[in-house]
């Protein structure tokens, strides 16, 4: 449940007035600067591990250590090796686990149990000479997720206008994850509660930017959330061997920016802060690494310090103003994106803007029924109130403040009566989500799992997504047979070409499907196929929201949710007349059965296709003889000026004269336009005259495109925009092409 019992002040934590000057239920704003220039922030001493004393488990907590401590290792090096068997009854791994059963465990023992369980294990798993070992990368990645040092701080007072934490010390990711709960002992509390920074970026003209917090997330998943946020990364300081360094307020914005680079792809070229030297060192040395050479990040400052009473930890807040707007923030963060080395277990955050103004914060934080993670929610607050300093002064921004605490309150009030309610009258939700809060929002299920809308559909009932028309590289527009599938076959038999779709849904590329087939086959043929590659793949549904589809030359079209769900639309105003329709049902039965039949899944035209194995060479000579009679019956019928006839490679098409490629293309354009998306180019590939078409109606509308001809006679004619015709045909060209223009290295 997001709001909490009144919080009760403990000694031996982060020290604030009596009161916290914002109390928004789920997180407490401890200090906010009334400086529009923020806070300076500095240490006053760091403790060595050995310093922290011995922590005292109960027989419960010590089998949770345990457990978790060893899994966490288990995992990492199956991630890396495979998956591998580790015999319980192993006596060095037995040893291993006896000793985390110990009365008395320190931070430091922890780290030195992981390192020696991890080498057993590593072993172990050379031993059985897995074949599929994975990168080092990965290993390394994940050994820092599971037993990385993070930066833990005790007391923090404010002295005019700088934060100053009286001591910190390093804590065991391993622990604050197992541990770190609203409902735990003060004593472990006070020795996994860690420290992180939220950051909240404005564009130059004048945009916030928000997250949209991946489904992917274990927790807080497909909620709004801060433009980055991340927690401190211990790191050791070489004069005083065993203690980290001092958090200053340069390491308070490089560790910021560190997040903001990895998350969204901007870098800080700012001023230096210059409090503490060790930490304006480290963070000039990770400046000069960047590889952007983009001045990015302007300014940056300190607006206050929150914590959070659902995971408990601490978090410093900052906003931080972008030399880009926002289309050139886009830019930005997808060229990032995609020079990211992922490790398979990283995934992609998106993000959306609103509007930088107080207003629009209050409807993101206040009316959307979709919470953000209590942090970031404070971070957006301090980004409010700085913003109304700056520019009304104190009394205005103390009256927007007390204002919001309000609101906040009665909205995730609001939001735990919509899950309790949901849950009352659907048990069976509840029964599915195992473990789940009765009463109120949990973090880790997904909003529309609990009752509650999406994050999508809050935005557009509210008006809050800033009407900004996202520039994007490249988009997709394919036909389906000989292009996607194989002509004969019928089918994907290229399994690279369904990684090389899914790798540009990954970077947010729309793919458009435009084909005169039935929606229902392609969902068989092609839709199916990718959404199994992409579960085997273990990545998200998600990605097919990045995908339109248009049946029957624009007569019906499919669209995905964030889910991957697919919906299906037709347009009721084409429609081949029924009597018309059974003349050629008849036509093909007594003149034409040998070599093609008459496709019965079509809603709003007709398809003559190629029988299963019937010689392509042979199919087109009947072709022209079916084409032939087709068209005396379209003009013995009167229906000369309303219905068309189009040869492809594999079938005859009798549809609107509405209907084609053309209208396909259009309704194509309709979705990017919905989905506010301007590709800076499109790339169409297909294999018959019919689907030059769609470059041409691209290139009608303004739009920059390139046609990949991948059939085998591109007639001579002059065209308008580029044409790119290599010597393979069919799908093995279009994964060739794919190959070429692969955007991941």
């Amino acid at each position: 449940m997001m709001v909490m019992p009144e919080f009760q002040h403990k000694s031996g934590e982060a020290q604030s007035p009596e009161k916290p000057v914002f109390d928004g239920g789920a997180f407490t704003i401890e200090f906010l600067s009334s400086n529009p220039a923020g806070f300076e922030v500095r240490t006053e001493k760091t403790l060595l591990p050995s310093q922290m004393g011995k922590l005292n488990l109960t027989p419960e907590e010590k089998t949770i250590l345990r457990e978790g401590t060893v899994g966490d290792v288990e995992f990492a090096i199956r991630a890396a090796f495979g998956d591998i068997s580790t015999p319980s009854e192993d006596p060095h791994i037995q040893s291993i686990r006896n000793r985390i059963e110990s009365e008395y465990l320190t931070p430091e023992q922890i780290s030195e149990i992981q390192d020696e369980l991890e080498a057993r294990l590593r072993k172990e798993a050379l031993r059985e000479r897995f074949e599929h070992k994975r990168s080092k990368e990965q290993l390394e990645y994940l050994k820092a997720m599971g037993k990385s040092r993070k930066v833990g701080i005790g007391r923090v007072h404010e002295e005019g206008n700088a934060l100053v934490i009286d001591e910190q010390y390093p804590v065991p990711f391993a622990l604050y994850s197992l541990f770190s709960k609203a409902d735990q002992r003060e004593e472990i509390l006070r020795r996994c509660r860690l420290a992180g920074t939220a950051v909240i970026v404005r564009t130059k003209d004048g945009k916030l930017v928000v997250q949209h917090r991946s489904d992917q997330n274990k927790s807080y998943g497909d909620i709004p959330g801060a433009s980055a946020a991340g927690l401190f990364d211990g790191t050791l300081n070489r004069r005083d061997p065993g203690t980290l360094q001092r958090v200053g307020t340069g390491e308070v914005v490089r560790n910021a920016m560190l997040e903001a680079k990895q998350e969204i792809g901007v870098n800080y070229f700012g001023p230096e802060p210059s409090v503490d030297t060790e930490s304006v060192k480290e963070f000039a040395a990770q400046k000069l690494e960047s590889e952007s050479g983009e001045r990015d990040i302007a300014d940056l400052k300190i607006t206050g310090f929150a914590r959070d009473r659902v995971k408990p930890h601490f978090e410093f807040m900052l906003f931080a103003q972008s030399r880009l707007d926002a289309n050139e923030f886009l830019r930005e963060a997808r060229r990032a994106q995609k020079q990211e080395k992922k490790t398979g277990y990283d995934f992609a955050e998106s993000f959306f803007f609103i509007e930088a103004a107080p207003q629009a914060i209050q409807s993101l934080l206040a009316k959307v029924k979709c919470p953000l993670p209590p942090t970031h929610a404070a971070a957006f607050v301090a980004a409010g109130y700085n913003m109304v300093l700056e520019n009304q002064g104190v009394e205005q921004a103390e009256q927007w403040r007390t204002g919001m605490e309000q609101e906040i309150q009665r909205n995730w009030t609001e939001i735990d009566e919509i899950v309790k309610n949901y849950y009352l009258e659907h048990p069976e939700a509840l029964e599915r989500n195992a473990g789940a809060n009765p009463n109120g929002y949990d973090a880790d299920f997904l909003p529309e799992d609990q009752g509650l809308p999406s994050l999508n559909s809050e935005l557009v009932r509210l008006h809050l997504e800033s009407d900004i028309e996202k520039s994007i590289e490249e988009a997709f527009l394919f036909d389906i047979d000989g292009v996607i599938t194989d002509p004969d076959e019928k089918r994907i038999t290229q399994v690279e070409l369904l990684d090389s779709i899914i790798r540009r849904l990954e970077l947010g590329y729309p793919i458009g499907f435009n084909t005169g087939r039935a929606i229902n086959w392609v969902s068989e043929r092609v839709i199916n196929p990718l959404r199994q590659r992409i579960l085997e793949r273990k990545k998200s549904l998600k990605m097919l929201s990045n995908i339109f589809l248009s049946g029957e030359y624009g007569g019906t079209w499919m669209e995905f949710d964030k889910k991957g769900n697919g919906y299906v639309y037709m347009n009721q105003n084409i429609s081949i007349p029924l009597q018309f329709q059974e003349e050629i049902r008849r036509m093909i039965a007594n003149k034409y059965l040998y070599a093609m039949f008459y496709d019965e899944d079509k809603k709003t035209m007709v398809s003559a296709e190629m029988n299963p194995g019937f010689n392509l060479e042979e199919f087109k000579e009947v072709q022209k003889e079916f084409y032939e009679d087709v068209k005396a019956l379209i003009a013995a019928n009167g229906l000369t000026n309303q219905i068309r006839v189009d040869n492809t490679t594999i079938a005859t098409d009798i549809e609107d004269a509405t209907a084609g490629k053309r209208l396909g293309t259009k309704k194509f354009l309709e979705w990017l336009r919905k989905k506010r998306i301007k590709p800076e180019l499109f790339r169409v590939f297909g294999d018959s005259a019919a689907d030059e078409e769609m470059a041409e109606e691209l290139d009608i509308n303004g739009r920059n495109a390139e046609y990949w001809f991948v059939g085998k006679e591109l007639g001579k004619k002059e065209r308008r925009f580029r044409v790119l015709t290599p010597q393979k045909n069919f799908s093995q060209l279009t994964c060739q092409a794919l190959r070429e223009l692969d955007p991941v290295a």
